[in-house]
């Protein structure tokens, strides 16, 4: 019994995994995330040329502009991950992982307002960027049971 058991959990495992980290898969299955779409991204903000120098000290318009026209280009696939770095300098928000570079495009959330980061998904070897994604970090509000 204890070894078909571990037959099935070895099995659960390997299927999720591969499902999670597959080429086929989408990072919001493995993630659950929630993610904007370039679409809604750009009628939010337009598409602007990305310039990593004036990212972090631009404002919300022109990094959400610079962040759709990075995504319509697929400007940073295959790119190193340490060169993501090097060219944006220190992630300044938090998704997932540390391996995982964010930065913010948005001012950090408030209750009940949005908030929106740029996030720098890298291979399951977290050497090169495989994805690019805009993540709603935000909305964060208290459980009915927790009121």
């Amino acid at each position: 019994m204890s070894s078909s058991i571990l037959t099935f959990a070895v099995i659960f495992c390997f299927t999720w995994a591969h499902s999670a980290f597959g080429k086929n898969s989408s990072t919001a299955d493995f993630y659950a995330a929630k993610f904007m779409s370039v679409s809604d991204a750009n009628m939010k903000w337009g598409s602007l040329p990305f310039d990593a120098k004036k990212f972090k000290n631009s404002s919300e318009k022109e990094k959400g502009g610079m962040s759709v026209g990075a995504l319509n280009k697929k400007l940073f696939i295959g790119q190193d991950m340490l060169s993501i770095r090097a060219q944006m300098g220190d992630p300044d928000s938090y998704f997932f992982s540390d391996t995982i570079y964010a930065y913010m495009i948005t001012a950090d959330a408030k209750p009940k307002q949005e908030a929106w980061e740029l996030v720098f998904i890298p291979d399951v070897d977290l050497k090169k960027v495989a994805d690019v994604k805009i993540h709603k970090k935000c909305c964060y509000e208290t459980p009915n049971w927790a009121k």
